[in-house]
């Protein structure tokens, strides 16, 4: 009677712990899809203007950088972004995350000033000397987006 009782216990204590594995791990990719950079790098990920969604982030915070598992979010970002994609040719997901292609972008195309290594994330004054000058003209260009 006392191992059956035990055998209840640990079946049932297994049982919860399968469920509860199975819901954390359907939040975490529920997160990551709705967080991660689109792989395929073109057109906006969720839906209406690009500048409706400039209008409705927030701001990023500096650094503006690539992280694990999410990097940085926001306005700030999707200005780099559409620059990267205005004056560089590139084709990056307009949705303000600095997920790995962006990060591809910003290597590619800018170097750290005092060290001239590949820039892997953003400062304010950077960005501020960089983008901000072409925030106007990357609202109109988001605005077709």
């Amino acid at each position: 009677m006392e191992n059956n009782k035990r055998i209840w216990i640990i079946g049932l204590a297994v049982l919860a712990l399968v469920g509860i594995v199975y819901f954390v791990a359907r939040a975490a990719k529920h997160a990551v899809s709705s967080v991660g950079e689109s792989a395929s790098g073109g057109g906006s990920a969720l839906p209406g203007t690009a500048s409706a969604l400039a209008s409705s982030l927030s701001s990023a915070g500096f650094p503006l950088r690539p992280g694990t598992p999410y990097g940085s979010y926001g306005r700030e970002v999707l200005y780099v972004q559409a620059y990267l994609n205005k004056y560089t040719g590139r084709n990056l997901s307009l949705d303000g995350k600095y997920g790995p292609l962006t990060l591809e972008a910003v290597v590619a195309n800018f170097y750290d000033p005092e060290s001239r290594q590949p820039l892997k994330e953003i400062s304010k004054e950077f960005y501020d000397q960089t983008f901000k000058p072409f925030e106007s003209k990357l609202n109109e260009y988001l605005s077709t987006k």
